[in-house]
């Protein structure tokens, strides 16, 4: 890990949790992390379907290392009521959204596509084995846009174009494709309209949060209470990247003539109140919306910072009435 040799001590831990049953409790599932971590344990198998998100949020806090498990049946039952009666027709898409939900979490080692399937011992074992592992490699790329056509270019390499559909509404706006692999490095999209290049786009992989990016939306704002600013601030990396993945905590603080409405960050379950000076950023991002004393003049100086990150600041200019 990280350059360093790591021996795995691991166990297999089942989803419930004795005589509470299998409703998630935060509590409960941590205190049997911290009597194996106690014995010396610093991997954990989650057997044998994906475990709970908070199971994977306590093991990135922990230091316990993951392998997220999604099936131990395929095709061959091992019951009649099996899930071998959806393997089918769901095993792509639910090895998909679990590799989705789960691969950010740093403490997650790698994945475990089948445990003791009946068929690991044969040709078709093989097969399904190969077409799972396919399915984890590749990295769904979804592009919006009214054009007729898009190319993608990783690392400037074309992957192909995508057409729409002839019988396709001409309403829907998303190119799919869901066969490619996942490099460090660039990806880029061309559209096309009536044969012609007509917009681009490029989405660059981010390195680790570094500094604090400020923006304002106006340079100039009214006093009194019915004007405002937004500031957005970024949480980016060294090359000035939004880190998407970046959940920082971010403070604000003002200089002159001026106050902070409320800080949001566009997070649908979050529970923090809106008149905060603090605020967790959300995919990289957090907002502050600022407005100017009424009756007063001159500039504010809004202040962003986080723990361990460079912060920045935006200005601000009063107008007169």
């Amino acid at each position: 890990m990280n350059g360093i040799p790591l021996h795995l001590r691991g166990v297999n831990l089942h989803l419930d949790l004795g005589a509470l049953g299998a409703a998630f409790n935060y509590r409960a599932a941590e205190r049997p992390l911290e009597t194996m971590r106690d014995m010396g344990v610093n991997a954990v198998r989650f057997s044998h379907n994906p475990p709970a998100p908070e199971m994977l949020e306590l093991c990135d806090r922990m230091g316990i290392l993951a392998v997220d498990e999604i099936f131990d049946t395929w095709e061959a039952k091992k019951t009649n009521q099996g899930l071998q009666l959806q393997f089918p027709d769901w095993h792509e898409a639910d090895l998909r959204a679990t590799i989705r939900r789960d691969r950010n979490h740093p403490s997650v080692l790698m994945w475990s596509v089948g445990k003791g399937v009946q068929e690991q011992r044969t040709a078709r074992g093989v097969e399904l084995a190969r077409e799972l592992v396919g399915i984890a490699h590749d990295t769904p790329v979804h592009v919006f846009s009214s054009g007729d056509e898009a190319e993608l270019f990783v690392n400037g390499k074309s992957q192909g174009r995508i057409a729409k559909l002839t019988e396709r509404s001409p309403y829907e706006y998303r190119f799919r494709r869901d066969e490619m692999k996942y490099e460090p490095g660039e990806v880029a999209v061309v559209v096309y309209k009536d044969k012609r290049e007509w917009a681009r786009d490029v989405v660059r992989t981010e390195g680790p949060p570094a500094r604090l990016a400020a923006s304002v939306d106006r340079a100039h704002i009214r006093a009194g209470r019915d004007d405002l600013a937004f500031v957005t601030v970024r949480i980016a990396d060294a090359s000035g990247a939004t880190a998407l993945r970046a959940g920082n905590r971010g403070r604000f603080r003002v200089a002159g003539p001026g106050e902070i409405v409320a800080t949001d960050n566009g997070d649908q379950t979050e529970m923090e109140p809106f008149r905060t000076m603090e605020k967790r950023a959300f995919n990289g991002l957090v907002l502050a919306i600022v407005r100017a004393k009424p009756g007063k003049t001159g500039h504010i100086v809004v202040y962003a910072e986080a723990d361990g990150l460079a912060p920045d600041a935006v200005d601000i200019a009063i107008a007169q009435q």
